[in-house]
């Protein structure tokens, strides 16, 4: 069993948490400071700041505080460079380049990519669901996903999505039988 607490750092280390390791057949258990390492920038949005007292800041906003509104574990997604980097990719291949929607999808994600000029790659029926309910026109919808069910490929041919990408000769057939 492994479990994570918070705990105050020993002077002049970060400490990102505690480990309590019990490892099966053993008499004690054994605790383990883990420090931080730098974190690589290239991991954080453009926008990333540290704040004079030290915090993080991602688009203008203190993280703490979105953390101490929202609570942990938090999300925080820098819309600023989402955009740009919807624009980047439409910019370098062009109108059909499509948003993964495997990445994450909620509706306003779909709805940013698509106002930015992206098709969406869903790869389920709920995907596909999720993209119809942010507004994203059918024909910009790009159906993409092994072993894609019956009800997924009537579902994909009934709103009229605009391309569904075959995986095999069997799910070729099985789209045949339905137009």
């Amino acid at each position: 069993m492994v479990f994570s607490l918070h705990t105050p750092a020993p002077a002049g280390k970060v400490v990102l948490h505690e480990k309590q390791v019990v490892v099966p057949g053993a008499s004690s258990t054994r605790l383990h400071h883990v420090t931080a390492p730098p974190i690589p920038r290239y991991l954080l949005p453009d926008s990333a700041t540290i704040t004079t007292a030290g915090g993080l800041s991602v688009g203008g906003v203190e993280v703490a505080s979105l953390c101490q509104r929202y609570g942990t574990p938090l999300f925080i997604y820098d819309e600023a460079q989402l955009r740009a980097r919807c624009r980047e990719a439409v910019g370098a291949f062009g109108e059909g380049v499509s948003y993964a929607s495997k990445a994450f999808l909620c509706k306003a994600m779909a709805q940013l990519a698509h106002q930015e000029g992206m098709c969406i790659d869903v790869a389920s029926g709920g995907e596909l669901h999720v993209a119809l309910a942010a507004e994203v026109p059918p024909s910009r919808l790009v159906l993409h996903g092994n072993n894609k069910s019956l009800g997924e490929l009537e579902m994909a041919l009934e709103v009229g999505v605009g391309r569904v990408v075959v995986d095999s000769f069997d799910e070729l057939d099985r789209i045949e039988a339905l137009v």
